[in-house]
């Protein structure tokens, strides 16, 4: 399973030359990315294999692109799209949500293999979807997908067949992330959730307290073996990143930052640090997972838009059209 901006992370990869080495961090704005793909339109969603970096374009070149790790030309995935948004891959295929192409709109779901044949040969992605999807983040996991319309949660096998809807909570979902075994969601009510993926019902791991703990239905989350991380928004000119253990209880800040605004499109977590993607800020943070200072690792001129990691390095996309990585 992966993911843009929600899971555990990825697989093995590296990305060649760039930066300055390591995760070391100076003061002020220390380290240098590299550009893996310059010049591309609007790109928001991304998710790395360790092989490669995917991401969407929804500027006026409406597609899904991807990018070897260490650089080099971008290969279209699929193009000829309405509005991409969250994109999500497993072994063999991405899957991502669009807008429909008729009246009343709305989104679709929809897949194409990540080799780019479906776009070098012309052909049209597949169509899982053909609306009533309400979730920003979907979950890709166990060779199906599972995505939220309300409080309605519908499982389809990755080629679009039908396994299973049912409601696990009676609250209107918001986000979802997930583990090798659990599927996790926030909703409406600033609650919490996890449900095994072969489960029925949702157990609530806590209640967010509005406002301290205020979280915008726009923000993503993201989970490791010990947490889910959500942005959340205390005001007075503070926002921070929580922390909700699996078994339950309370969250806990793990850190707390200025001048995002609750602009945090994008979130992952490796087990050792958060690392979030703030958008009014210009820049990309972290701090550790058992909390501490948030850290800036690379400030921009460009806002990041959504943030992605595998084993050795984190990726992120920019409002000034690039994708870049950084080592850890």
């Amino acid at each position: 399973m992966a993911g843009a901006g929600g899971g555990t992370g990825g697989a093995t990869g590296g990305v060649g030359g760039g930066g300055k080495g390591g995760g070391n961090v100076d003061a002020g704005c220390p380290l240098s990315p590299t550009v893996l793909a310059p010049g591309q339109s609007s790109p928001t969603s991304i998710v790395s294999d360790g092989v490669n970096v995917y991401w969407t374009n929804t500027g006026t070149v409406r597609s899904v692109m991807k990018v070897s790790v260490n650089g080099g030309t971008p290969v279209p995935v699929a193009t000829g799209l309405r509005q991409p948004g969250y994109l999500a891959i497993d072994a063999t295929n991405a899957y991502w949500t669009d807008e429909a192409s008729t009246f009343p709109n709305g989104t679709t779901l929809m897949s194409a293999p990540l080799d780019g044949t479906a776009a070098a040969d012309g052909g049209a992605p597949a169509l899982l979807v053909s609306s009533g999807i309400a979730l920003q983040q979907f979950v890709v996991a166990g060779g199906n997908i599972y995505y939220f319309n309300g409080s309605t949660l519908t499982v389809i096998t990755t080629a679009g067949a039908a396994v299973r809807t049912l409601t696990p909570s009676s609250t209107n979902a918001v986000n979802a992330t997930a583990d090798a075994a659990n599927l996790y969601w926030t909703n409406n009510m600033q609650q919490v959730l996890m449900m095994p993926f072969s489960g029925t019902t949702a157990t609530v791991l806590t209640t967010l307290v509005a406002p301290g703990d205020f979280l915008g239905g726009s923000q993503p989350i993201s989970v490791d073996a010990t947490g889910v991380y959500v942005p959340a928004n205390p005001g007075a000119g503070v926002d921070a990143v929580l922390s909700i253990p699996l078994a339950g209880g309370a969250a806990t800040p793990v850190a707390t930052f200025s001048s995002a605004f609750n602009g945090v499109p994008g979130i992952v977590s490796d087990g050792k640090n958060v690392y979030w993607a703030n958008n009014f800020g210009f820049a990309v943070m972290r701090a550790p997972v058992t909390g501490g200072t948030a850290v800036t690792i690379s400030c921009d001129v460009e806002k990041p838009e959504g943030i992605a990691q595998d084993a050795t390095h984190v990726y992120w996309t920019t409002e000034g059209g690039s994708v870049k990585a950084l080592p850890k």
